[in-house]
Order: C-alpha cells, then structure tokens, then sequence
C-alpha cells in the first residue's frame, strides 16, 4: 500500500509545474486594470490573487480558469482578472481613485496565499465569500460556479434597491 501510495504522490508531484516554468510562462488571465471596469458595468469582478512563483496558480488556471472562459458559461455574469499578490507597484484602484499595490489589494481583502479568488462589484464591495487555495481540482468548478452565482444574485440585488 504504502508503495503504490509513494508512486502515486511522486506522479503528483512530477506533474506539477515547476516554479521556474510558472513564471516564464505567465499566467494567461488578464491583468486587472481599473479603467477597463467601469461602474456601470453589471458582472461580478473575479479577482485572482496569484503569484509569479505559484505552481498552484498555474494549475487552477490550466485546468479550471481557462477552461471556463473558453466554454463561455457564466460569462454574462462574469469578468475574470488576475492581480500579482506580491506586487509592489500601485496599480489598482478602484472609485475612490486611490492607488494600491497587489500586496496593498489582497490584505484588504483577506488574501494570505495563492491562488485567492475574490468576488467584487465595480467599487470594490465583496459579493461572496473568497476561494481560497485549491483543495480539490474536480471540484473547483463547482465551486467556482457557486460563488459566482452567489455573487451576481447580490450584485443584482444591489442594483435594484438603487
């Protein structure tokens, strides 16, 4: 048992990208720019927090991120941008207009590794409860589904008490 269990993880682990090929690849999810998000706009903003060194990252972007936007579900309820965690440059901003670094956005929002996937309105508001990690790949999807419906049933709520 415990050598087929040993095989197994050795071709998990050797599955698994290595750092040095998550950062010469990228990481394929736009960057999240403010400009492109307008207030007006009537989709959940998906952040993803990654990271240049994150094996994890690259994985759920591989096999669950891309996958999803090449299919097309949720797309009219959904804009997926990707935020570097450990950036030290002040890129984002959200209406008030003040600039804050990856590192700056993801404390606000809780994020204390890679990948995070936060659910946001086009002023920053919190609309579901983040994704966290990836504990299960097969899964994921759902997960991920969940929370963007969830997501935009309270953007939409949102929107029509105003």
């Amino acid at each position: 048992m415990y050598k087929t269990l040993g095989m197994a993880l050795g071709w998990l682990l050797l599955s698994l990208p290595q750092a040095a090929d998550v950062s010469a690849k990228h990481h394929g999810i736009k960057p999240f720019v403010h400009d492109q998000y307008t207030s007006r706009d009537d989709k959940v903003l998906v952040l993803e927090f990654t990271a240049s060194d994150c094996s994890y990252c690259l994985v759920l972007e591989e096999e669950v991120l891309r996958p999803y936007l090449l299919s097309g579900d949720l797309h009219d309820k959904m804009r997926l941008r990707s935020v570097e965690a450990h950036g030290t440059s002040a890129n984002y901003a959200f209406n008030d207009g003040k600039l804050l670094t990856g590192k700056q956005l993801g404390e606000h929002y809780g994020v204390r590794y890679t990948p995070t996937l936060v659910f946001l309105d086009s002023n920053g508001r919190q609309l579901a409860e983040p994704l966290h990690g990836v504990s299960n790949l097969e899964f994921y999807g759902y997960y991920l589904t969940q929370r963007v419906n969830e997501a935009y049933a309270n953007l939409t709520e949102l929107a029509n008490a105003n």
